[in-house]
């Protein structure tokens, strides 16, 4: 927090538009916002229920976010001598409590209501706290960046735009809403928050292949009957240990400075790039601040090509008269935002792409917009599986016209809708299926039909209970079990 700050973000706004030659924000359809939301959030803003809705609406009214962030726990508390274990790191450490809250304040207010936009469990918010100690310079051995520790290749799978200007992986607003993306989308998959952090961490083939390995002796496929990596092994006890930090600081020996409930930060577009060293000189707001706001401009300036975003305080000190002594045009408030997704310069990954599935058993010609990730989506393989089929394929290689061999699938049913996709599986006795569900259909007949046990099919699918009319589930199944489908 900048001392000193007492002008209101109203008088922020007014200051700045006065000297602008025309305002974004009056030219914006949208409803202003009092915090970062994405268009399609704010054309769904009232009608989603999130976690816990009352408990969250009463906690909003407060002044302490910390309160907000408890009210949206909803993850099993899950406490064994792991997690006890992972604790007696942060028991007692009041210098490392200091430390994380002080560098969570500018961000902890956006982490915190993406999760109950989504109705996600709001400890998803303390995830950097793990990942980067909430420091969105920071970058692991493995090139890993930012608050939410993007590796490269999944920060451009998420729509994270990264070259000699710009890396979104450390942009607070694009990366979290990323982050969230990908947490939604392992929950999809395992439906189980402690193996969607496994996965986060150890990335879902490695935890897919754990469950596989304990079906296959018959032992448990719950999280704490893996054997994954030792990050791995520690990595959930140790986010379930934080999230009790936060959630019961003083029976641990700590406390937390109350953070007020309300951003901290604010998205403003400019009319062309701009320095942070000049809007620091002429706004009077710390370059430190502007910097850890704006880690993705990699040389403090914005990317020539755009777009042209900045983050700044919700509570700048910056008058009109020292604004208009930039070089460059004067950047125009848009009060809490909506950011439109091509302002993000973000490619929204809620549904990730697929490349157009062809005909012609075994190979794939590459159409406009295909790249190795979309190619083994449709056919249901890994781009590491494509590049053992096509000696020295690299994922930034292919071309339109190319041919690449794909896996030869089973054609897609004609006579069984609910049959999505049937391709071989690793035992050639069995076959991998895509099934949709129909009405009246139950995990019990399901499990039925196929001849399956419910191990096998939470195997693939996440520990589920029940399923649901169109929901898609992935079966390993005796070939003979689909025969006339």
């Amino acid at each position: 927090m900048i001392a000193g700050m007492k002008i209101t973000v109203a008088q922020a706004i007014s200051a700045f538009v006065s000297c602008c030659c025309v305002s974004f924000a009056a030219q914006a359809s949208v409803p202003v916002y009092s915090l970062p939301l994405t268009a399609e959030a704010a054309q769904v803003q009232t009608e989603l229920t999130p976690v816990n809705t009352s408990a969250i609406n009463e906690s909003k009214q407060t002044l302490d976010l910390l309160s907000r962030l408890r009210a949206g726990y909803s993850m099993r508390a899950t406490d064994n001598y792991r997690v006890q274990r992972q604790m007696q790191g942060f028991r007692g450490k009041q210098a490392y409590a200091d430390l994380i809250i002080e560098r969570a304040r500018p961000f902890l207010f956006l982490a915190i209501n993406e999760a109950e936009r989504r109705r996600l469990p709001s400890e998803l918010a303390l995830l950097p706290v793990i990942e980067s100690a909430y420091d969105p310079t920071a970058t692991s051995r493995s090139q890993a960046a930012g608050l939410w520790q993007f590796i490269p290749t999944t920060g451009t799978l998420f729509g994270l735009k990264q070259n000699q200007w710009f890396d979104g992986r450390r942009d607070p607003l694009q990366s979290t809403l990323a982050a969230y993306d990908y947490l939604d989308q392992l929950h999809a998959m395992f439906n189980d928050w402690e193996l969607v952090l496994a996965a986060y961490n150890a990335g879902p083939g490695t935890v897919s292949r754990a469950i596989q390995q304990n079906l296959n002796a018959g032992l448990p496929t719950d999280y704490w009957s893996l054997r994954l990596p030792e990050e791995a092994m520690d990595y959930v006890p140790r986010f379930l240990a934080v999230a009790q930090l936060f959630n019961q600081p003083e029976r641990h020996g700590v406390n937390f400075s109350p953070l007020p409930n309300e951003p901290y930060f604010h998205t403003v577009e400019t009319h062309g790039p701009i320095n942070l060293h000049d809007i620091a000189r002429n706004s009077g707001i710390s370059f430190d601040i502007l910097k850890r706001l704006n880690a993705a401009l990699k040389n403090d300036r914005h990317d020539p090509a755009g777009p042209y975003l900045l983050h700044l305080p919700t509570t700048t000190p910056a008058t009109a008269s020292q604004v208009s002594q930039m070089s460059q045009p004067v950047p125009v408030f848009y009060n809490g935002t909506p950011v439109d997704h091509h302002l993000l310069a973000r490619t929204p990954a809620t549904t990730l792409p697929v490349a157009r599935r062809q005909t012609t058993p075994g190979q794939h010609l590459v159409e406009a917009g295909d790249t190795l990730y979309s190619i083994a989506r449709a056919y249901l393989t890994s781009v590491s599986d494509l590049q053992r089929l096509n000696y020295g394929l690299q994922a930034s290689s292919i071309e339109v016209g190319q041919n690449i061999r794909v896996p030869e699938l089973g054609q897609t049913s004609n006579t069984a809708e609910n049959v999505i996709a049937v391709l071989p599986a690793q035992n050639e006795q069995r076959v991998e299926l895509r099934r949709r569900i129909q009405n009246g259909e139950t995990l019990d007949s399901i499990r039925q039909q196929y001849d399956l046990s419910l191990a096998e099919i939470r195997a693939l699918n996440g520990n589920i209970n029940t399923v649901r009319p169109g929901q898609t589930l992935v079966l390993r199944v005796a070939a003979d079990k689909i025969s006339g489908q």
